[in-house]
């Protein structure tokens, strides 16, 4: 299921969104801070991409005191352009000061865990989830809560029971050819876990890569 960009707004609320397809991450006007602190992160795991390689050396420093590095110039305005353009089918226009380009989906999620949770925070994801997420909490001291889903994806009533017992820091979706299953959540779906994460005031970082295979 491609959606379409008229029906955008209305499944994913902008206060609730973070949109990630693969290098670029698209969010609400009021993320600037946490857009403006995810580039830095970024920009360091694009210049120090060895430091992200040891994500399952137990032994290596954190990389959470490796992205308190520095932050020089960011990728160029040609590049946020072809993301605007990438995502106008779904979106419409962007505004280029709502996008960041990242240096790959794994970076970009790490970036997201780092900038909008704290360590001992939890991560709201499907039972079987992109595995590079739980990769990335583990690393970073988060914890991955799944909730029951379905054929047709996460429940709607297992999300709201669990945001008021965990009171998590972000719910994970991969909604269209979810990975590993390659579930497409339907719209009605979309729309009831959008109006429980609002209802909830919990963000939901849905990644998007496949949205134009379905």
């Amino acid at each position: 299921m491609v959606v379409e960009s008229e029906s955008v707004e209305a499944l994913f609320d902008d206060q609730i969104l973070l949109h990630l397809d693969s290098d670029f991450l698209y969010a609400a006007s009021q993320y600037e801070n946490e857009l403006n602190h995810i580039r830095k992160l970024c920009h360091t795991l694009h210049h120090a991409h060895d430091a992200y390689a040891p994500l399952n050396n137990a032994g290596s420093l954190p990389l959470q005191r490796r992205f308190e590095v520095n932050a020089h110039t960011y990728p160029g305005a040609p590049a946020v352009k072809a993301g605007a353009r990438w995502l106008a089918p779904m979106f419409g226009h962007l505004d280029a000061r709502q996008l960041v380009v990242c240096p790959g989906a794994q970076a970009a999620i790490a970036a997201l865990i780092l900038a909008l949770t704290e360590p001992g925070d939890i991560i709201l994801a499907e039972p079987a989830s992109y595995p590079g997420l739980r990769a990335a909490a583990t690393q970073f001291g988060r914890r991955i809560v799944a909730v029951e889903a379905d054929q047709h994806g996460m429940l709607p009533e297992r999300l709201e029971a669990a945001c008021r017992q965990h009171k998590p820091g972000l719910v994970y979706l991969n909604p269209t050819l979810q990975n590993p299953t390659a579930i497409t959540m339907p719209a009605h779906r979309r729309h009831a876990i959008a109006s429980i994460a609002k209802r909830c005031h919990v963000r939901i970082v849905e990644d998007d890569p496949y949205w134009l295979l379905a």
